[in-house]
């Protein structure tokens, strides 16, 4: 049974990866089962015991990441540290799985897994900060402090990590705590 899992394991991640070489130089939508189980060593219906479609097979990549983060960031969330906390969810995953979380924050995809992330982690957030789910500008605070924080990743990762982590966190951290317009001053010509 424990060689079968481990088989198991192993073709349902040579689909992912090869998903995600694919993913780098082709949008979504217009990537085929065909190039997936191609580039993986399989056949189609090897594919179908697995995933619907590319779709689902998306889905299970962002439930994946997902679950990490909210996983890490439920053990470890501080709230006198909260930045740090996200952020280290963020780079935690990154170094994991670093292919995964590459094809999420692509410009192509962003948008849509900050919406998922934003529903899975924003009621911990919510909960953290004693604020109430019913005030709405409890939310938009919530949402801003979140779309802040993906879009900066997710543009990161865009420029080829052109800052040091250490350095790209930092300064992300420098914005939630002390806002955006603090920041940008030193950086002024």
């Amino acid at each position: 049974m424990g060689k079968k899992r481990v088989a198991t394991e192993a073709t349902r991640k040579a689909l992912l990866d090869a998903f995600c070489l694919i993913a780098r130089d082709k949008p979504i939508e217009k990537i085929t089962i065909l190039e997936i189980t191609k580039k993986a060593g399989y056949n189609r219906c090897t594919f179908y015991q697995y995933f619907k479609d590319v779709y689902d097979l998306l889905d299970y990549i962002e439930n994946i990441v997902l679950s990490q983060i909210k996983e890490n960031f439920e053990k470890n969330i501080s709230r006198d540290d909260f930045i740090r906390t996200f952020f280290n969810a963020f780079t935690r995953i990154q170094q994991e799985r670093g292919e995964y979380f590459n094809l999420l924050l692509s410009p192509a995809n962003h948008s849509h897994f900050t919406e998922k992330l934003m529903t899975n982690v924003m009621p911990i957030f919510m909960k953290q900060f004693r604020l109430s789910e019913k005030n709405p500008k409890a939310e938009y605070l919530a949402s801003i402090y979140f779309a802040t924080v993906v879009t900066a990743i997710s543009r990161w990762i865009y420029n080829d990590r052109n800052l040091p982590l250490k350095e790209f966190s930092e300064m992300l951290g420098n914005v939630l705590s002390q806002g955006v317009l603090t920041e940008i001053k030193f950086y002024e010509k």
